[in-house]
């Protein structure tokens, strides 16, 4: 806004008025003239900063939900390529401080949410990567032994995830709570 300021100084700053216009300012007719001009160009300046305003705020909420989407779909289209692999879980366990310590390269400590400990059996996991960020790749069964897959990574967005995503034959589940997030796969 201060560069703004300064540009329309520095442009009006420069500018003088001929003699033929300052005979017209000192006129009567001259005076009401001018003040039109200046009541309009007011207005029109007002306008014109209105108009710019209102379209930087548009692209600004276009692209950054745009980008959300990207992101999104981004992790959910990862994550379903890896669950779709069915790679058996490298250190078999049921206990999450097994997990915990025998993946000390996390930057992060994995925790289960009751959404997931309530439904599914923990089986194992390994490490694995969503969009280069290491991750916890976790596999579950369900009552009915399917098997699921849970990832686990770091929350580096400053939006909140709450969606679930069909791809590649996949049902992605992605949520957050506190700095990680979770991304249940299952087949559809």
């Amino acid at each position: 806004m201060e560069d703004l300021e300064r540009k329309i100084k520095e442009l009006y700053g420069t500018q003088s008025l001929s003699s033929e216009q300052l005979q017209r300012i000192t006129s009567e007719k001259g005076k009401k003239t001018l003040l039109k001009s200046l009541i309009v160009r007011k207005y029109a300046a007002v306008f014109l900063f209105m108009v710019m305003v209102s379209s930087s705020l548009y692209c600004l909420y276009f692209f950054s939900s745009n980008s959300q989407d990207n992101i999104l779909h981004g992790f959910a289209s990862e994550i379903a390529y890896n669950h779709q692999k069915k790679t058996p879980p490298k250190i078999k366990t049921n206990s999450v401080a097994e997990l915990n310590a025998q993946l000390p390269d996390l930057n992060f400590k994995i925790s289960l949410p009751a959404r997931i400990t309530d439904k599914f059996q923990l089986k194992g996991g390994h490490y694995c990567s969503v969009d280069n960020r290491i991750a916890a790749q976790l596999r579950f069964e369900n009552e009915a032994k399917e098997k699921i897959t849970c990832y686990v990574f770091k929350k580096e967005e400053d939006f909140n995830f709450d969606t679930a995503i069909a791809e590649k034959n996949t049902k992605v589940t992605l949520w957050d709570a506190g700095d990680l997030i979770y991304a249940i796969a299952v087949d559809n």
